[in-house]
């Protein structure tokens, strides 16, 4: 037994515990999107986890050509948001940048949105996000 693995668990009195350990571990999968004029604006669906680096290109590749000065960007306070050349990108289009508050995602209605594809995907690995988009075409109707 590895110094990882539980030596206790709860089970009733009189019996002791039995189990399989997986030591599999899914891949993250990550979503990058914007909610722009009631609608999903340039998904990026991704094995891995979002960095600076990947938010920073899918921004400047995908999003940027959009944005101008009658954009406001609200994003949370994730680490590879408040990269001071993410402000920079963002403020060469002259969209206006806003932070919520730290810890309260709930007051950004796309992570509830994101969730939702997110969690379709887990069901239908082989689906393609245009796929996965359109089935859910309804939570881009008012974001």
């Amino acid at each position: 037994m590895s110094s990882t693995t539980r030596r206790y668990g709860y089970v009733p009195k009189g019996q002791y515990v039995d189990g399989l350990i997986s030591w599999n571990r899914r891949v993250r999968m990550s979503l990058i999107a914007a909610g722009m004029d009631g609608r999903l604006a340039e998904p990026l669906l991704f094995d891995g986890t979002c960095d600076t680096g990947v938010f920073d290109a899918w921004l400047k590749t995908q999003l940027y050509p959009r944005l101008n000065a009658h954009h406001i960007m609200i994003m949370d306070n994730a680490a590879f948001h408040t990269s001071l050349k993410t402000a920079q990108l963002i403020e060469t289009t002259g969209a206006t940048l806003l932070f919520l508050s730290p810890y309260s995602p709930d007051f950004n209605p796309i992570e509830h949105d994101i969730a939702v594809l997110k969690k379709h995907r887990e069901h239908q690995e082989t689906a393609s996000l245009d796929e996965i988009i359109k089935a859910y075409r309804y939570l881009w109707t008012e974001l």
